[in-house]
């Protein structure tokens, strides 16, 4: 008897690892027509695989998929909406005879996801999956149908849903692009490099990475923590743009996730050299004027998709300081309320044109470089605006959403230009109805020169026009009139 049963458990054995290494050793390519039609059938889309197919289930599962491809929809610019150099899935073994996805690594090299709008409204990221097919039977009529049993309480074994964890998801070299033909707005997302960790579905979650994203270099890190009560999500978000050492880091929560979610928290925005940073956002070379310089911006953030409290705003830049607060309503009418104040701000320092760069003398003898693509000196001169069109297209009331309506409160202490203070300087005005109404402009010029401004904003003919008021009173007309630059020699001293 014992004789029998050491036979029997040597061939369980040999059978066990028959199914557990045999996989390893099979050609899993001659499947390959039949992976891509269930993976079409899954997403609704022709999925082909160039490249090779391997599974193994020793030591551990293993996959390894080689140049796929997931087709994009009828209409799109590009033939394939995901193109995939190498996938590799390893999961660990062991947690599975407990009932738990351990995945060890994921690993995508080279993926690109192509997002698309079409100009009919239609998207290439929704998927349509397609029913399965049910085997005739040769019956004229249809089997009758048996009614289902009903699902014990707790779940049935096809309701089983393990636990899930992914201890390291990494990308390299992908990309993202994204387009509205509607629009024809493009954005891209390049070099993305990431690593991704899951504890489990409700997290705690962890990511970190570097990408390029409008041609300026990036790096971020985030976390969160567990999901709390099914409506909470603490998270934590740092952003680094290299231009100008901008590091932009926000620490909060997604709260009221089932019903009506919102984002709470603060931000914090802080940087070397604000010009590096804005020059490299607009794709010019920077030219080291008054923006050069460190910056920092702080600020309590309320956010849903109806409303958006910006509170507690603190900006500080040199010697200025600025604070207050922006609100913004969104719904069948749009409503912003901005009041912020400021203690001085140099406007000369600003409007100062910074040196030219001299361009270091050419060898003698050296040949001069071809000129770069859209220069002068390649014979594509920029014809000259005509007057006043761009001063129209840059304020044009008619272009602004009829349903928009605005408050805003600007007040600075003392404004240095030309030299010289402007002092306790305001601005009030609303926006209603495509219509401004100034209910302030005021401020103390030289010369103890109080100056009032009140009235409205209209457009008219294509072009703004104001009507209203203006009140001025001096003490010393020849104060302002110098400061104005204004010669008063020839006139009499009385």
């Amino acid at each position: 008897m014992q004789k029998v049963l050491i036979i029997l458990a040597g061939l369980l054995v040999a059978l066990v690892a028959s199914v557990l290494i045999a996989p390893g050793f099979m050609n899993w390519n001659q499947y390959r027509a039949l992976i891509q039609s269930e993976a079409a059938a899954a997403t609704g889309r022709a999925v082909e695989i160039d490249g090779d197919i391997r599974i193994q289930l020793i030591p551990a599962p293993r996959l390894v998929i080689e140049n796929a491809r997931l087709a994009n929809i009828e209409g799109a610019s590009s033939a394939d909406m995901v193109t995939l150099k190498r996938l590799e899935v390893h999961v660990a073994l062991a947690p599975l005879f407990s009932g738990a996805v351990r995945v060890q690594s994921v690993i995508l090299v080279e993926p690109e996801v192509r997002l698309e709008i079409l100009e009919n409204g239609r998207n290439n990221f929704t998927f349509k999956p397609q029913p399965k097919a049910v085997p005739a039977t040769g019956s004229a009529s249809p089997a009758p149908q048996t009614p289902a049993a009903p699902t014990p309480p707790g779940g049935g074994l096809f309701n089983f849903q393990p636990e899930l964890s992914i201890d390291n998801f990494t990308i390299e070299r992908g990309r993202v692009s994204f387009r509205n033909a509607a629009d024809g707005r493009t954005e891209t997302i390049e070099n993305l490099n990431g690593r991704f960790a899951m504890a489990a579905l409700k997290g705690p979650w962890e990511a970190s990475g570097s990408a390029v994203v409008r041609g300026i270099p990036l790096s971020f890190l985030g976390s969160t923590g567990a999901i709390v009560q099914g409506r909470t999500l603490p998270f934590n978000f740092d952003l680094t743009a290299i231009p100008g050492a901008v590091r932009a880091q926000f620490s909060g929560a997604v709260t009221n996730m089932q019903a009506q979610p919102s984002v709470k928290g603060k931000l914090a925005i802080s940087g070397k050299n604000l010009e590096a940073f804005l020059s490299a956002l607009a794709g010019v070379p920077a030219s080291g004027g008054a923006l050069a310089r460190p910056f920092g911006i702080e600020a309590n953030v309320v956010a849903s998709n109806r409303q958006s409290d910006i509170s507690d705003i603190a900006v500080r830049f040199t010697d200025t300081q600025l604070s207050g607060a922006i609100k913004l309503k969104s719904g069948k009418a749009t409503e912003i309320e901005i009041s912020l104040a400021a203690n001085r701000l140099d406007l000369d320092a600003f409007l100062q044109t910074p040196a030219p760069v001299q361009a270091a003398p050419a060898a003698k003898g050296a040949i001069p470089p071809p000129p770069t693509k859209g220069s002068r000196a390649a014979g594509r001169s920029r014809p000259a605006p005509k007057p006043g069109a761009a001063g129209a297209a840059a304020f044009d009331l008619s272009r602004l959403p009829d349903n928009l309506s605005a408050t805003v409160n600007l007040s600075v202490q003392a404004v240095t230009y030309r030299g010289q203070p402007i002092r306790q300087a305001k601005l009030n005005y609303s926006l209603a109805n495509r219509e401004i109404t100034l209910n302030q402009f005021s401020a103390l010029l030289p010369g103890n020169t109080d100056v009032a401004l009140f009235g409205f904003i209209t457009q008219n003919d294509g072009a703004p026009q104001f009507e209203g008021n203006l009140d001025a009173a001096t003490s010393d007309l020849r104060t302002l009139l110098a400061w104005l630059d204004i010669e008063t020699l020839g006139v009499a001293s009385g």
